[in-house]
């Protein structure tokens, strides 16, 4: 066995005995086996993935010291973890591990274990020995019951027991000073009144249940900043809920709300807030969300966003997707923080001049629309990089997009276009150009100007030829012209050398270039 003493180190090995030495680690996890470290400090965090027969002998760790045994196919946790005294984290998830030995006493100095996805249905009294133990997850066990024996666990403060079977909480919950609590995917029908008590909980995690209401009492969770309920069958929320004053994030996705909850109109901290999949048709005459950045109302039954638009100013993150909006109002250019806006899946037929003043603007979702045009205004979105148009009934795309100097991806497919600007040309920075099923006849010689063009997707139109200039798209990979009506590809086509796919089915070629004939799709 090799001898390393007093040095200070980078990497570490199996089969080494080190003495008096000093750890700098650079690389995230390790393996060793067979290994003594006597005296040793470690200064940077480590995770180790096996330390079979190692020894740990009066050794210090500055950071985190942590043993990462998850997807071992382990059916128990190996005898030599019991003698890390100086383990800090402990991960056995996704194994087939069924019990927890009273020997886990001995690592007092655990903070963190992990028994996630194994097969353990109780802990043992001894776990109460833990009193550093702050986080403790026993998700996907399969647990009928919440493990009583965690209660003893004095100093806890993360509890994860997703993905079980849970259907109640026992009273005494509230000896624990929980700050994080995940119930999703068990079998709660209502929510425990237990909860209550823990007047110490932020995070709260109840998604993926058979809950159909909340109770007044969830109004003294007050320094609660992040509540998860969504999938359930919530219709309604008490008035309590506007005592959350603290709240920061709130998951309603998926329940069965008919209208937006008037007891979360006025709440303070409130940033993100997701009502998406529900049946909303009216939103409320007041919305006083002073911190609101992120509103996701994605296939809801809504008509009229005029609140939205006139008091939550200050979003940057607006879904709108699939609902029932037919028009649009002026007001739309009051969201001037706004960064993500989806309009998709509506039944709007204009898009105001005001959109232009949504200058922070990187991602608009028009797709699925009856839109005819846009207006010009739609230039001025100066760090736009995502624009979706498919599906509506476009004629013509403003000479004014050719300003979008950021843009990375347009989709334009299954619109009208007959044909394209030469403004084109000056998106520069694009990557992805759909323009399927359209009714284009030609290409402007400016399409070879956008160098940063990997993927072109022409199928579906009435295009005869192609510019020479095409060949000037250095960066193309994929090029498809399925169903048009070529008869001849220039031979600048040949000097796409980045170009690994190439679909030209359907056209009415008669001679193709050697040099392309291997990335040819018929």
């Amino acid at each position: 066995m090799r001898k390393v003493k007093s040095k200070v180190l980078k990497e570490l090995d199996s089969n080494t005995t080190y003495d008096a030495c000093t750890f700098y680690l650079k690389e995230d996890k390790y393996s060793i086996q067979k290994s003594t470290f006597k005296n040793c400090s470690f200064r940077s965090s480590v995770t180790f993935t096996d330390v079979s027969d190692c020894r740990f002998e009066n050794c210090g760790f500055s950071e985190k010291f942590r043993l990462d045994l998850s997807s071992q196919k382990l059916q128990k946790i190996p005898d030599y973890v019991f003698e890390m005294a100086e383990l800090q984290e402990l991960c056995c998830k996704h194994n087939d591990i069924d019990v927890v030995p009273p020997e886990i006493s001995q690592l007092k100095k655990l903070t963190v274990l992990e028994l996630g996805f194994n097969k353990i249905t109780s802990l043992p009294l001894q776990i109460s020995k833990l009193k550093n133990l702050k986080n403790l997850s026993l998700s996907g066990n399969g647990l009928n019951t919440f493990p009583l024996e965690v209660l003893q666990i004095e100093n806890l403060e993360v509890l994860s027991l997703s993905h079980n079977h849970i259907d109640s909480i026992p009273q005494n919950i509230d000896q624990l000073h929980l700050q994080s609590l995940n119930l999703q995917y068990n079998r709660f029908e209502s929510f425990p009144l237990s909860l209550q008590n823990l007047r110490h909980l932020k995070k709260l995690y109840l998604s993926n249940n058979e809950m159909s209401e909340l109770p007044s009492e969830i109004g003294k969770l007050q320094n609660l900043e992040m509540l998860y309920l969504s999938e359930n069958r919530i219709s309604y929320l008490p008035e309590e809920m506007q005592q959350l004053q603290k709240l920061i994030a709130l998951d309603l996705r998926r329940n069965q709300l008919s209208s937006f909850p008037i007891a979360t109109s006025h709440l303070p901290n409130l940033k993100k807030y997701d009502l998406s999949r529900n049946k909303i048709k009216q939103l409320p005459q007041q919305l006083q969300l002073p911190k609101l950045r992120s509103l996701e109302l994605f296939d809801n039954e809504v008509k009229d966003i005029s609140v939205i638009l006139n008091e939550l100013i200050n979003l940057q993150e607006l879904g709108l997707g699939m609902n029932k909006l037919s028009t649009l109002s002026d007001q739309i250019g009051n969201l001037r923080q706004l960064r993500f806006l989806d309009l998709s899946r509506n039944k709007l037929r204009k898009i105001p001049a005001k959109i232009g003043q949504l200058r922070l603007l990187q991602t608009l979702e028009l797709q699925n629309n009856k839109l005819r045009e846009l207006p010009p205004q739609v230039g001025q979105l100066q760090h736009l990089k995502k624009l979706e148009l498919q599906h509506n009934k476009l004629n013509e795309l403003p000479s004014e997009i050719g300003q979008l100097q950021s843009l990375e991806v347009l989709d334009a497919k299954n619109n009208n276009l007959q044909m394209l600007p030469s403004s084109i040309g000056k998106l520069m920075h694009l990557d992805r150009l759909e323009l399927e099923k359209n009714s284009l006849c030609e290409l402007p010689p400016e399409i070879g100007k956008m160098q940063n063009l990997r993927i072109l997707r022409l199928d579906d139109n009435l295009i005869k030829e192609l510019p020479d200039s095409i060949g000037y798209l250095s960066n193309l990979g994929l090029f498809t012209l399925r169903r048009n009506q070529i008869q001849k590809l220039p031979e600048s086509i040949t000097m796409l050398h980045k170009l690994q796919y190439l679909s030209l089915q359907e056209n009415p070629i008669r001679e193709y270039p050697d040099a392309i004939r291997s990335i040819i799709n018929l």
